[in-house]
């Protein structure tokens, strides 16, 4: 119960610092708050690589017991864990990809086998296939195409045409 107390204490006075330093500088409400996390958590939380982050996941995946309904991490662990720790990243910072939404190809998984399906790529939206990891996918409206990328580069890999 004492240190239930201690740590109401701790808190408050944390609080009232929290206060004093938004005077100090004029900032308001949530923003002093914001500003006081942020150099706090400068203190205690761990960077971690993003080779680091994926091998957390990998780890994660590996753990997972699935059921009946198996996802894409029950079978191309590595590679979803190589684009969620490292690729979202890189992605959003090639110059051609600015602005772009980005996710997961629709897919359908029977037993170990996965078929991906493009007829709902929707334009604008950036897609990846764990299949193929070092490509992109995008549906282009006005060419009536999907348009597939090197996602390092941004450079057209191939222009598959949807018809009329």
């Amino acid at each position: 119960m004492e240190d239930y107390f201690k740590d109401l204490q701790r808190k408050a006075q944390q609080e009232k610092t929290i206060g004093l330093q938004a005077g100090m500088l004029g900032i308001k409400g949530q923003q002093a708050i914001d500003i006081a996390r942020a150099k706090g958590s400068d203190r205690y939380q761990k960077e971690y690589k993003p080779e680091d982050f994926r091998d957390r996941l990998l780890m994660k995946y590996a753990a997972r017991k699935p059921g009946y309904q198996k996802e894409l991490v029950d079978i191309y662990g590595y590679e979803m864990a190589t684009f969620n720790a490292i690729d979202r990243d890189k992605i959003a910072e090639v110059p051609a990809f600015k602005g772009k939404n980005l996710s997961i190809m629709n897919n359908e998984i029977t037993g170990k086998k996965v078929k991906f399906n493009t007829d709902n790529l929707i334009a604008g939206t950036l897609y990846f296939r764990p299949d193929q990891p070092e490509v992109i996918y995008e549906r282009d409206p006005d060419k009536n195409a999907i348009v597939i990328y090197n996602k390092k580069t941004g450079d057209i890999v191939k222009e598959i045409s949807l018809g009329d």
